[in-house]
């Protein structure tokens, strides 16, 4: 029963923060057909999402977000997304938009490589 709800981590005393993250992140993704099925936010802050893509399969994407600037790294994830990794998605294994002002894509073929 419980499988299909999405999975949120926090401390205790984040829970209203984490459920208020995961339905403003969830508005977000839906505008790109994805669905939030996991957000974490870490002991020192930092969030974690997990999406669901449903392409020609679902294919699930972990994003690293940190503490600072949600908003606009979801602008420049958006950017990637309709530029570069629509049409790779299946390739995609964790997106990393911690940086100031770059991404970090970890693909799995390098993860199968053991790169």
């Amino acid at each position: 029963v419980f499988d299909e709800l999405p999975h949120l981590w926090g401390a205790d005393s984040s829970a209203l923060d984490v459920l208020q993250q995961f339905y403003w992140m969830q508005e977000k993704f839906e505008s790109l057909g994805m669905q939030v099925i996991s957000v974490s936010k870490a002991y020192r802050g930092a969030w974690q999402v997990e999406v669901l893509a449903e392409q020609d399969e679902q294919i699930s994407l972990q994003i690293a977000l940190g503490k600072q600037d949600i908003d606009a790294k979801l602008v420049r994830f958006k950017t990637l997304y309709d530029s570069v990794l629509k049409s790779r998605l299946a390739d995609v294994l964790r997106v990393d938009l911690r940086y100031t002002n770059g991404v970090a894509v970890q693909w799995k073929a390098a993860e199968a490589a053991g790169v």
